[in-house]
């Protein structure tokens, strides 16, 4: 996460990227990703379905730390559930 800006009580705004990490292979098997964002963003789910080659990224401006899950579904239709912690102090 980049810091984007500030909001008027001083707190940063973060752009953040987010992506399924793995080889172009392993990424050609992929069909969709649903990412599931903390309950405070509207709508909270964001399906991508494009962009394999880059891992599906989406972008977004968040403010707070936050658990993302993200289900995969691959060609053959199995799923698979990934969780990621975004942890800004890292940055």
């Amino acid at each position: 996460a980049k810091i984007r800006g500030y909001y008027g009580d001083g707190s940063p705004s973060y752009l953040c990227q987010l992506r399924v990490a793995g080889d172009q292979r392993s990424l050609q098997q992929v069909r969709s990703v649903e990412y599931i964002l903390h309950p405070t963003f509207q709508p909270n789910r964001h399906t991508e379905t494009h962009r394999a080659t880059a891992g599906f990224p989406i972008a977004l401006e968040i403010w707070g730390e936050f658990q993302v899950s993200a289900i995969v579904t691959l060609r053959d239709g199995t799923t698979r559930r990934l969780t990621h912690w975004i942890d800004l102090s890292a940055e």
